[in-house]
């Protein structure tokens, strides 16, 4: 637990980590629909060291801090995300939340950071994407997802590294989460 206050601290005097634009190709299977990006949710976390070797992302009993939300921001998250949708073609058209869309999706990004066993093993980076699509004029939820990523960082730790190392996670996370709602076929087929 001191481990991961300390960390905390040592986070709160740090730049945002960024997320870097995300390659995307595009989808063969577009969804007809408009859609509405919303990140209602974006954390970051230290867990216990050791966690991060499981095969499935550290779960809330093994965090030990989370960071300051200045770590991260979340307009520059959203600019990201909302690109690499564009540009990924997955829905029709993405438009701004304030105009009517068919659609809304809402996502929760949590990002976990392990410093690795009694900090001499390679740090472990996960990025955990919880998706919801909504029928924007009920706001009735007609699909729910999860992505999941994993980067493996080395025994040194810097501001640098860690935000290389959670922007691969994150593309492995959010790569899983849209191919799932591309191949759901309740979408297809509202």
């Amino acid at each position: 637990m001191l481990t991961g206050m300390l960390i905390g601290l040592f986070l709160a005097g740090c730049k945002p980590i960024t997320l870097n634009p995300l390659p995307a190709v595009p989808t063969q299977r577009m969804l007809p629909y408009t859609v509405s990006l919303e990140v209602t949710s974006l954390n970051m976390y230290w867990v216990e060291p050791g966690a991060g070797t499981w095969p499935l992302p550290p779960i809330p009993s093994y965090v030990t801090a989370r960071a300051p939300s200045a770590t991260l921001d979340k307009t520059q998250w959203e600019n990201v995300l909302t690109n690499y949708l564009n540009n990924r073609k997955t829905f029709q058209h993405l438009i701004k939340q304030d105009d009517k869309a068919d659609l809304i999706l809402d996502l929760r990004v949590h990002l976990f950071i392990d410093p690795g066993a009694s900090f001499k093993f390679d740090y472990s980076y996960w990025a955990r994407i919880d998706g919801v699509v909504k029928i924007a004029q009920y706001d009735r939820e007609v699909a729910r997802h999860t992505g999941v990523g994993k980067a493996h960082g080395d025994k040194t730790h810097s501001h640098s590294k860690d935000e290389i190392f959670l922007n691969e996670a994150v593309f492995q996370a959010l790569d899983t989460l849209i191919t799932k709602f591309e191949s759901d076929r309740q979408l297809s087929s509202l």
